[in-house]
C-alpha cells in the first residue's frame, strides 16, 4: 500500500511539470490573406504552422485568415505577430506600421522552377468577341479587390498604359476572391476577369475548370515563368513581422522556412518550393507611386507656392494686382477640391472601418471613461446574448462579473493617467441569460490633441477553454482528495452518484472489475435491494442522500449486493467532496463487516 501512494504521488508530480512545461509556450499569430477563402486560406496555410511546431515546440504557431478589410485592423491593433500578404499590401504595411519582411515564397504548381515572381492575368471565355485590351471599353469587368496587387493593381498599370481610363469601363466589380471572379466570366456574369498570375492553373489542376475555355489577353511571356500573364511580373508575397514582433522570433520563423524542403507537407500543401531571403520590392513600391495608390495617393503632388517662389521672375511681369487675385483663386479653389478630397476618403475609409469592425470575430466596443457605450460591433452581442439597443441603455459595468469589476476600474484608470497604451486582462461578462463568459479583453486607449478619449475593449471569448480547465482541475482535485482517504473499499460518486474512482478492495468486495464500475449509477449496481428483497428506491438510499444534503452519513451492518447477487455485510462512511460550498460528489469508505470489530468511526 506504501509503494502505491509513492508511485501516485511521483505520477502527480509527472503531470504538474508536463503541465507547466507545456504552458510555457509562446503563442505566435501569423496573419494570411485568404484570397481564395477562409477554408482554403486554412487548407493551404495550416501545415506551414505544424512545420514551424514541429521546429520550434518552444512556440505554438496559429493562422489567421484574414479578409482584405480586416488586414488594418489587425495590424494596427497588433492582433496578429506575422502577415503572408500581397506584395501591394506588404509595401502599405510597411510605410504606415513599419512591418518589416523577413523572407519570400518560391512560388510552385507543376515547373520545377522557383519562381518569386508573379503578375496579373486579364482574360475572357475563348468564344468572347474581345481580343485585345482596346476591346474592354464600355465591358463589364471583376476583380478581386481594390487592395488585390494581382487580382487589380497590375492589370490596372497595364490597361492605364494602354490609354484606357477605368471610367469607360461599364461596370467595375470587387468580387472579394480569385475563384468568383473566374466563376463570374465563366457564368456570363462579367465579360472579363482579373486574376494573379497561377490561379487558373491551379484552378485548373483541382479540375474546377477547364482552361482552354479562357483566353488571355494582353499575352506576355517570360522566360522560366510558367505562368499565363498579362501584365509585368513583380516580387512574389512576402512574409513580414510586425513591429511589436520579438527579433529573436522572428529570424527563429525566418530561419525554419529558409530550411523548408519542397517535399514537406507544408511546401505541398501551400503549393510553394518553401522561402528564400526576400526579394527587392522596389519594383512594387514604384507601381503603388506611378498609380497613386496607398501609401502613396499623393505622391508627386507639387506645391504651388513653392513652384511661384522659385520662378516669381517669370511672372513679374503680371500685375501685382492681378497676380494676387490669380493666387487668391487659385488657393481657394485649391483649398476646396483638397477638402473634397479629403471628405470622400474620410466617407471611403469609414465605410470600410465600419465594414470591418461589424464582420469583426472579435468583439469590439468603445467606451468613454464613465463606462458607458459608444461603439458596439454584433461580435459583443453575441458575446453577451444581448441586442445593441439593450446594450447602450446599460454600462459597460453591468456586463463585469463583480468580483472582476475592482480590476477593471483599476486598468481603465492606470491607462488613462499613465503612458501605457494598452492593457490585457482576462475577467469574467454576465450575459442578458446570466450565464458567465470568461473572456480575454485588450483595453487601448485612444488619444485625440494630447487628450485621452475613449477606450477601445476588444474581447475575445475563452469560455470553451475555461470550461475545459475547470474539468481538469476538478477531474484532478477529486482523485487526489480521493487517493488521501484511507480504508479499505473507496468508492468515488459524482453528484448524479456514478462511480468516478474505484479501488481495488472495493472491485474485490463486490466482484466488479473496476473498468465496469466507472461511469455507472452506484445504486443500481450494488445497493438496489433491501435485505428481505424489496426494492430500494434511490430517493430513501442514505449513501447517495450526501450529494443532497452534504452531510456525511455512518452505517453499520448496511447490506450491499455483490455482482453475483450475494448480499456483503459491510460497514461505511459516505463523506461529500465540496467545492466552494457546492457539493460535487462523495467518497464511501466500506469495509465487511465483523461483529468482533463493531462499527467504523
Amino acid at each position: 500500500m506504501k509503494y502505491y501512494f509513492k508511485l501516485v504521488f511521483i505520477l502527480i508530480l509527472l503531470v504538474q511539470f508536463s503541465h507547466a512545461l507545456e504552458t510555457k509556450k509562446i503563442d505566435v499569430k501569423i496573419g494570411v490573406l485568404a484570397k481564395r477563402g477562409i477554408a482554403k486560406a486554412l487548407d493551404k496555410w495550416e501545415p506551414t504552422a505544424k512545420y514551424l511546431n514541429n521546429y520550434y515546440p518552444q512556440y505554438n504557431f496559429k493562422i489567421i485568415p484574414m479578409g482584405f478589410d480586416d488586414i488594418p485592423l489587425l495590424v494596427s491593433n497588433s492582433l496578429v505577430d506575422f502577415v503572408i500578404v500581397n506584395s501591394g499590401i506588404y509595401i502599405n504595411l510597411a510605410v504606415k506600421y513599419n512591418v518589416n519582411r523577413i523572407a519570400t515564397l518560391k512560388n510552385h504548381l507543376k515547373s520545377n522552377t522557383d519562381v518569386t515572381k508573379f503578375g496579373s492575368v486579364i482574360f475572357v471565355k475563348s468564344d468572347s468577341i474581345i481580343n485585345t485590351l482596346n476591346d474592354i471599353e464600355n465591358k463589364n469587368v471583376a476583380a478581386v479587390h481594390e487592395t488585390s496587387f494581382g487580382g487589380w493593381i497590375m492589370a490596372k498599370r497595364e490597361i492605364i498604359d494602354a490609354n484606357i481610363e477605368i471610367k469607360d469601363f461599364k461596370r467595375l466589380a470587387f468580387l472579394n476572391t480569385h475563384d468568383n471572379v473566374v466563376k463570374s466570366v465563366l457564368n456570363d456574369e462579367s465579360d472579363v476577369g482579373i486574376v494573379r498570375t497561377d490561379t487558373l492553373e491551379r484552378m485548373e489542376s483541382e479540375k474546377r475548370i477547364d482552361i482552354n475555355n479562357i483566353k488571355i489577353l494582353n499575352k506576355k511571356v517570360y522566360k522560366d515563368f510558367p505562368f499565363l500573364s498579362s501584365s509585368r511580373l513583380y516580387s512574389e508575397w512576402p512574409i513580414a513581422k510586425l513591429e511589436h514582433t520579438n527579433s529573436k522570433i522572428a529570424k527563429d520563423v525566418a530561419l525554419a522556412l529558409m530550411h523548408m524542403n519542397s517535399n514537406s507537407l507544408a511546401a505541398q500543401a501551400s503549393k510553394t518550393n518553401g522561402w528564400t531571403i526576400p526579394e527587392n520590392y522596389n519594383n512594387v513600391d514604384d507601381i503603388l507611386k506611378i498609380l497613386h495608390i496607398s501609401p502613396y495617393e499623393k505622391y508627386g503632388e507639387i506645391n504651388i507656392k513653392l513652384v511661384v517662389l522659385q520662378y516669381w521672375k517669370s511672372v513679374v511681369l503680371f500685375s501685382i494686382l492681378f497676380l494676387s487675385l490669380l493666387f487668391v483663386i487659385y488657393y481657394i479653389f485649391k483649398l476646396n477640391k483638397k477638402l473634397e478630397s479629403e471628405r470622400f476618403r474620410l466617407a471611403k475609409n469609414e465605410e470600410e472601418f465600419r465594414s470591418t469592425f461589424e464582420q469583426s470575430g472579435i468583439g469590439i466596443v468603445y467606451i468613454n471613461f464613465e463606462g458607458y457605450f459608444i461603439r458596439i460591433n454584433q461580435q459583443f452581442c453575441k458575446i453577451v446574448k444581448s441586442s445593441s439597443i439593450e446594450i447602450e441603455k446599460l454600462n459597460f459595468s453591468d456586463f463585469i462579473y463583480p468580483e472582476d469589476l475592482a480590476k477593471v476600474t483599476q486598468a481603465i484608470s492606470f491607462l488613462k493617467n499613465s503612458v501605457e497604451n494598452k492593457i490585457e486582462l482576462k475577467i469574467r461578462l454576465n450575459s442578458k441569460s446570466d450565464d458567465i463568459i470568461w473572456i480575454v479583453i485588450t483595453l487601448s486607449k485612444v488619444v485625440q490633441n494630447d487628450d485621452v478619449n475613449y477606450i477601445v475593449a476588444t474581447i475575445l471569448d475563452i469560455s470553451d477553454i475555461k470550461k475545459l480547465e475547470a474539468k481538469i482541475e476538478f477531474e484532478k482535485h477529486q482523485k487526489e482528495i480521493i487517493l488521501d482517504i484511507a480504508g479499505d473499499g473507496i468508492l468515488g460518486l459524482d453528484k448524479d452518484a456514478k462511480h468516478t474512482f474505484v479501488n481495488v478492495t472495493a472491485s474485490k468486495l463486490l466482484g466488479w472489475d473496476v473498468e465496469d464500475m466507472i461511469g455507472k449509477d452506484s445504486h443500481v449496481m450494488w445497493h438496489h435491494t433491501y435485505p428481505n428483497g424489496d426494492d430500494f428506491p434511490s430517493a430513501e438510499c442514505p449513501i447517495t442522500a450526501v450529494l443532497n444534503n452534504g452531510i456525511t452519513h455512518r452505517g453499520h451492518n448496511e447490506t450491499f449486493w455483490k455482482k453475483d447477487g450475494i448480499p456483503l455485510k459491510v460497514n461505511f462512511i459516505s463523506t461529500p467532496i465540496k467545492e466552494n460550498d457546492d457539493v460535487v460528489g462523495s467518497v464511501v469508505i466500506f469495509s465487511e463487516s465483523d461483529p468482533m470489530l463493531g462499527r467504523i468511526d
